[in-house]
C-alpha cells in the first residue's frame, strides 16, 4: 500500500506532484476532505474571456508498482460548459467532474508499473 496526501504541507515542493499552465494549483487549509490540507485549482479569470487552463500532475514512477487502485476525494464547484475538470491516466482520458457540491470519492484502477495522473482544469 502506498499513501500520499497533503498533510506534510510540502506541495508543490514534493517531486511527485507538479502544477503547470496559466496559473498554479495551490496548497490550502480552507477546505479538506480529511485532515487540514488539500490542493485547490486556480481561479482562471481574464478580461479577454479566452480559455485558460491549469494542470495538476501526480507522477508515480516506481517501475516495481504491482498495480492497485488510486483513490482520491474531490469537490468541484464547476459549471459546464464554462468550467471543466477532467482527469487522465498516462495521457488517456479517465473521467471528468462537474457540479459536485459534496466530497466525492473517485477510484481509478492502475496497472503494474509507472503512471502519471493529470487533473486538467479549464
Amino acid at each position: 500500500m502506498y499513501f500520499d496526501g497533503f498533510e506534510s504541507a510540502t506541495f508543490p515542493d514534493n517531486p511527485e506532484w507538479s502544477t503547470s499552465g496559466d496559473a498554479p494549483w495551490v496548497l490550502t487549509s480552507d477546505m479538506a476532505a480529511s485532515g487540514v490540507y488539500s490542493v485547490r485549482s486556480p481561479e482562471l479569470v481574464n478580461e479577454q474571456l479566452t480559455t485558460l487552463s491549469s494542470n495538476l500532475t501526480l507522477s508515480y514512477l516506481d517501475p516495481t508498482f504491482e498495480g492497485g487502485t488510486l483513490v482520491f476525494r474531490v469537490i468541484a464547484n464547476i459549471f459546464l460548459p464554462i468550467n471543466r475538470l477532467l482527469y487522465y491516466t498516462d495521457g488517456q482520458y479517465t473521467g471528468g467532474i462537474s457540479q459536485q457540491t459534496e466530497w466525492a470519492t473517485i477510484e481509478i484502477f492502475l496497472s503494474p508499473g509507472s503512471h502519471e495522473i493529470t487533473f486538467h482544469y479549464t
